[in-house]
């Protein structure tokens, strides 16, 4: 039977690795674009119903969510998720604005609707 103390930190770091973004959002070693591709790519999940499922399984590798955290738990991670998302889409359209403003453009025309949302409102399209 696993240590109570090795299950809470499992715990914690599942709840950690819902509100962290994606390395391939992240990695400072992958191209700009790509990495703003893979932060866009976030806007496919929502906080309702089978999408907040499939974003926490994402988030955390684990098959059922609700059997570690209950629906409130992943909406507010969620939300907090969210920001984080959008400070760090906030940071790398001004980053690729100032270094690839064509190339911005080109990231910018072939995204769906919930990811041109996110971009009008950190500024980066009107």
């Amino acid at each position: 039977m696993p240590d109570a103390l090795v299950l809470a930190a499992t715990a914690d770091e599942a709840a950690e690795r819902l509100r962290t973004l994606p390395e391939d959002a992240t990695d400072p070693f992958r191209p700009l674009a790509a990495r703003l591709r893979a932060t866009l790519a976030l806007y496919r999940f929502t906080e309702t119903g089978a999408s907040l499922l499939d974003w926490a399984a994402a988030q955390t590798g684990l098959v059922d969510p609700l059997s570690r955290f209950n629906r409130h738990e992943l909406e507010r991670a969620f939300q907090d998720f969210r920001i984080v998302t959008e400070n760090h889409l906030r940071k790398l359209t001004r980053e690729m604005s100032r270094q690839d403003s064509s190339g911005l453009a080109a990231v910018v025309a072939e995204q769906p609707p919930a990811a041109l949302q996110a971009l009008r409102r950190v500024g980066a399209v009107r």
